[in-house]
């Protein structure tokens, strides 16, 4: 253990910093880790592991940090603790207003008095009270933060969630924050228990949380649940706990309720839950009564005029009018867009109930907006407040590929107890969702619920399109149509090569109108991956530099990493910075509104420039940029070309290894996820 003295803090963010501290010999060296409350002049006693970086020479990896000190003895260190962080709930602005008024005296007033705090403009009686209670956990906190992956983000969750009994919980049983607290892992709360005494490798406790884990993390898989034996492997790997201990605890977090069996499918029991609550409620308006029949749809669509439509697309306008639950699936070019129109038209003629529209992101929410005339808002901002629900209403979802189980339960459920009539639009072919399950592509196979799928590609739609649809069919890369203008192959298989390209494209379109998209976030190896791309894009057009203490300079373009309904904001939008200060971070959404943060915000957010082609699902630009290479390997397939191609509106440069476009053209892998959603609607009926 050494105690250091932090000197300059070279990088910090989301939890993690490099710093230059000093040591006890006075000796100053480079640490990398987590640091609790970090600030300049703090002193902390680390575990750390020497290492020699071959570029930047000897640094040392912090294991663990704790404050030597929570709390300040000395008054001259009383305004450095205020401002530090250390005491949840106050930030920087609030904790100089408070010494502003109390000066040395603010931690005694705070812990003895802290009804004075509400003399302070911006501090209510409940505010004031919260800032005490923090403050009598800093001690507790300080232990939390010094775990590597504890975000100071995280820590207040857990105090949120316990309130005055969190110190209590996480000395009798860390691991309850696994079952708990969204977003904490088993080795966060495995860390927090093997740093008390009474806490083995095999305590119960332990082995249960891990099963809890592995069943999660199968979740953000795509899987609902897992086989016996997978699901044993990966506790093995995580605990070193024998195979019959493993079971023995199953048994026991079965009785306990918090694991479900069925058939030798293990589900962790929200997952389960719902599974058959999403499954229930389809079931229960596929079977109500349809408010308007087929003869109401076909007087409908001769009501407001056929136009072009061909006869798959009059086919599925009239099943969404004449269907309580229905789905329409179509590649690039195929009008969708025509045909939403023509069944908002539709219902407007046959009734004055209100259209409600919706997409999972808030990009997709925009581009159905400009595509209708209609607002649309997002999934997630529909189905947040049950009193803003609508009543006897049709709801039109887009983008529902995007859809995983559990968004697709929270609009169904809207749909169900409002006795509204829902349609799914989507493109089946694209990437599946991120989370768990394939909701749109189970309606579609199920053959309970109605639905159509649009094939014909309209000649007018371009060699964009036509080149879509030619990937979706398995063409070659041969067979695809590049003339130079709206679409072109470019060879070069560097992140640096791609950015000479994305400089000629935003010099065309504006740099809010280009994306570079890559298959990966972080580098792997010599695989292309967006944090190199957005390293080397963000000087060239943002001449702005971080403030102090900031990570994004104002002009920064951003990628929204957290869903926030209240703002109609999603994960995957993309904005830009207006104002970063220690004050509060304002950035304004491509959606237009300005959303205005805690500076605490910025880790929800990373560099836009470049995508992942994940991310990028329900966007669309002028231009697209695809960087392909072989060290790619394992992300080549057609769904994924097939995805990047769509998001251009004006030009799609495919770039990279020819060979790399030719496996994933060639390569069509099945989307097999576990889930029973099909088998348990089919039992229902």
């Amino acid at each position: 253990m050494k105690h250091i003295i932090v000197k300059k803090i070279r990088f910090e963010k989301d939890g993690f910093a490099i710093v230059v501290a000093q040591d006890d010999d006075r000796h100053n060296d480079v640490y990398l880790g987590n640091f609790p409350h970090l600030s300049i002049d703090a002193e902390y006693t680390v575990e750390v592991e020497e290492k020699m970086d071959p570029k930047w020479g000897k640094q040392y990896k912090v294991l663990s940090a704790s404050h030597t000190s929570t709390a300040p003895a000395n008054p001259d260190d009383v305004k450095r603790f205020l401002l530090s962080g250390a005491i949840f709930g106050c930030g920087p602005v609030l904790a100089q207003k408070i010494y502003d008024a109390f000066g040395d005296k603010s931690l005694d007033v705070i812990r003895n008095d802290w009804k004075q705090l509400e003399q302070i403009p911006g501090i209510s009686s409940k505010k004031a009270q919260q800032i005490h209670e923090n403050e009598t956990h800093a001690t507790t906190s300080t232990g939390l933060l010094g775990i590597p992956g504890v975000t100071k983000a995280k820590a207040e969750k857990v105090f949120a969630f316990y309130g005055h009994d969190a110190e209590r919980i996480l000395k009798e049983d860390p691991y309850q924050i696994t079952y708990d607290i969204k977003g904490f892992g088993f080795k966060i709360s495995d860390a927090l228990a093997m740093q008390q005494p009474g806490f083995s490798e095999l305590d119960p406790r332990r082995i249960g949380a891990a099963i809890t884990f592995v069943l999660y993390e199968l979740d953000k898989e795509g899987h609902c649940y897992c086989a016996k034996k997978k699901m044993t492997e990966r506790v093995r790997e995580l605990t070193m706990a024998p195979e019959e201990l493993i079971h023995q605890i199953l048994d026991e977090e079965v009785k306990a309720g918090r694991v479900i069996i069925e058939s030798r499918s293990i589900y962790a029991r929200k997952v389960y839950d719902v599974e058959c609550e999403t499954a229930k409620n389809t079931i229960a308006l596929f079977k109500k009564q349809s408010r308007f029949s087929e003869s109401d749809a076909t007087s409908a669509l001769q009501a407001v005029g056929v136009g072009n439509l061909v006869e798959e697309q009059k086919i599925a306008v009239l099943g969404a009018i004449s269907n309580n639950i229905y789905a329409i699936t179509g590649g690039a070019g195929c009008g969708k867009t025509t045909v939403i129109n023509t069944i908002a038209k539709m219902w407007k003629h046959l009734c004055n109930d209100k259209i409600v529209m919706c997409a999972p992101t808030g990009k997709a929410a925009r581009r159905m907006t400009e595509a209708t005339g209609c607002k649309a808002i997002t999934s997630a901002r529909l189905t947040m407040k049950e009193s803003e629900h609508p009543q006897n209403a049709l709801i039109i979802c887009d983008e529902a590929s995007m859809l995983d189980m559990w968004m697709a339960r929270d609009l169904i459920n809207v749909a169900h107890k409002g006795n509204n009539q829902i349609l799914f639009v989507g493109d089946v072919s694209q990437l599946p969702p991120v989370g768990a399950g394939t909701f749109f592509r189970d309606i579609l196979e199920s053959e309970i619920i109605k639905g159509k799928k649009l094939w014909m590609c309209h000649r007018q739609s371009g060699v964009i399109a036509q080149n879509a649809n030619k990937i979706n069919k398995g063409c070659k890369i041969e067979d695809l149509e590049f003339d130079g203008t709206h679409t072109k192959f470019v060879y070069g298989n560097t992140v640096e090569a791609a950015v000479k390209e994305y400089k000629k494209a935003v010099g065309k379109y504006g740099v809010e109108n280009v994306c570079l998209l890559l298959p990966f976030r972080q580098a792997r190896g010599t695989v292309p991956a967006t944090s190199s791309a957005n390293f080397i894009l963000r000087p060239a057009y943002n001449p702005n530099k971080p403030r102090k203490g900031c990570i994004y300079a104002d002009g920064d373009r951003v990628l929204n990493l957290v869903n926030d309904p209240e703002n109609d904001i999603a994960n995957g939008d993309v904005g830009t910075v207006k104002y970063s200060g220690e004050d509060k971070f304002v950035v304004v959404m491509d959606s237009g509104a300005e959303i205005t943060y805690n500076h605490s915000a910025e880790k929800h957010f990373d560099l836009a420039y470049a995508l992942t082609i994940h991310k990028s699902q329900g966007s669309e630009y002028d231009c697209v940029i695809l960087l392909l290479t072989n060290a790619a390997f394992i992300m080549l397939e057609r769904n994924l070309v097939y995805t990047a191609v769509t998001r251009g509106k004006k030009e799609v440069i495919m770039m990279g290894d020819k060979k790399a476009f030719a496996i994933a053209l060639h390569t069509q892998k099945a989307v097999k996820r576990n889930t029973k959603l099909i088998d348990r609607m089919l039992e229902l009926m």
